[in-house]
């Protein structure tokens, strides 16, 4: 990228490197937001709740996501006001926090009501050895929502609950791919889809493992995956976005990077579309 300066504001938990990373991959992943014992506590209720017995997995079974309000708010704990600092240091202030939307219960027709916390997402694990496995398969979060700018979708914004090796079920992203995507849709007039351009020349899937109590951060346009939990535990993980205030309807940015932009204005950056 040109070398625009970039603002120098101090940032209450992201370092700049965090916020380069964010411009460059899509994605951040950050430590410390949620207090151990929330982890914890959180982790243990919601298995109580879905009757889960981590040792007998005949009690697993249809058990991957949770639409059950109560469950979801047993989650509640983990939106911390961190998290929605994050938040705000990435996309700016104008989003509804403690907002929760998911994807995949969008795709079986439950669509959540504005409520706080995240959706509960459980990967089991399944046979194979303890090594990395690609995704055969990768999409765009936000059904319905996702379009070419943010007007209905910021962040995706994933918590571990548990320990997550790369062969355990850890999340995968093609990093750069957001901005890829966002070229090649800009480029083109395209709306927008949850169905990534197949003819790009994205970057290795990368997964990101992950301590209990990390969040990841990914930009609203990034491909990324799900992937193969070969490891000997559950990965318990949250789910939820960062959606734009509709009162507050998010503006484009034109010429070069100022230094009041965000992070995310960086990447929808417009005046470089030609060398992206």
């Amino acid at each position: 990228m040109p070398s625009h300066s970039r603002s120098t504001v101090p940032s209450p938990y992201l370092t700049q490197v965090q916020r380069e990373q964010f411009i460059q991959d899509g994605f951040v992943q950050v430590s410390g937001l949620i207090p151990e014992e929330v982890v914890a506590t959180t982790r243990e209720k919601l298995l109580a709740a879905l009757a889960i017995d981590p040792q007998d997995p005949q009690t697993w079974a249809g058990k991957n996501l949770s639409s059950d309000h109560a469950v979801i708010q047993i989650t509640t704990p983990c939106r911390t006001p961190a998290v929605e600092l994050v938040a705000e240091e990435l996309v700016g202030p104008y989003f509804l926090p403690e907002y929760c939307h998911s994807p995949y219960l969008e795709s079986r027709g439950v669509t959540p009501a504005i409520m706080r916390g995240y959706i509960p997402v459980l990967n089991f694990p399944t046979p194979g050895p303890k090594v990395f496995e690609k995704p055969a398969h990768y999409h765009i979060d936000g059904m319905h929502l996702t379009t070419l700018w943010p007007g209905k979708f910021f962040l995706v914004v994933f918590a571990y609950l548990t320990d997550t090796a790369e062969y355990g079920g850890a999340t995968t992203v093609l990093p750069g791919s957001h901005r890829q995507v966002f070229t090649h849709w800009a480029q083109q007039n395209h709306p927008g889809s949850t169905h990534p351009p197949t003819d790009l020349a994205y970057a290795e899937p990368m997964p990101l493992p992950g301590r209990a109590g990390d969040v990841l951060f990914l930009h609203y346009l990034l491909v990324h995956s799900g992937s193969a939990n070969h490891s000997d535990h559950i990965r318990v993980g949250l789910n939820t976005a960062v959606m734009p205030d509709p009162e507050h309807p998010y503006r484009r940015k034109s010429g070069p990077p100022q230094p009041d932009w965000t992070p995310l204005d960086w990447t929808l950056r417009t005046d470089n579309l030609e060398t992206a």
